[in-house]
């Protein structure tokens, strides 16, 4: 799973005791179809692939 890409899924005030994995897991499933979300994918794929150039 990309968790990389949700930046806006930081620890906000009452959310302690809240289980990191599930909210990943539904922010994933909630925006996975998403053209701003596989835009992102392909974003971070051709970065990831520039650095394998270095």
């Amino acid at each position: 799973m990309a968790d990389h890409l949700f930046v806006f899924a930081n620890n906000k005030a009452g959310m302690d005791g809240v289980d990191r994995s599930k909210v990943n897991e539904t922010i994933y499933e909630l925006s996975k179809d998403s053209a701003f979300f596989k835009n992102s994918l392909e974003k971070d794929a051709k970065t990831d692939a520039r650095i394998a150039e270095l």
